[in-house]
């Protein structure tokens, strides 16, 4: 809850959705794994409660974890964090 706080009082509202938009990203490689969060969890030697605090958008993880979830789904840090997202996809 750390982070949600941290996120609501730097970034607000933005913050927070970049936060949940990553946290579908990391709940998208699970299920293509086909894992549950305590399977994941166990895998990277973390607490079930810390997958299911990343994947609702209330923490962002510990860069340590973000590096070990990365290594589990063969991907980059990288691709699992949204930085900015893009207004212009909503223009019409």
């Amino acid at each position: 809850m750390r982070d949600r706080a941290l996120a609501e009082h730097v970034g607000g509202g933005y913050a927070l959705t970049l936060m949940r938009a990553n946290g579908q990203r990391l709940r998208m490689q699970r299920y293509r794994l086909g894992l549950t969060q305590a399977e994941v969890a166990r895998k990277i030697s973390v607490m079930p409660s810390t997958i299911s605090r990343m994947e609702r958008g209330d923490s962002a993880g510990s860069l340590r974890t973000l590096k070990k979830l990365a290594d589990l789904f063969n991907v980059s840090v990288d691709s699992l964090i949204i930085f900015e997202i893009d207004n212009q996809s909503n223009v019409g």
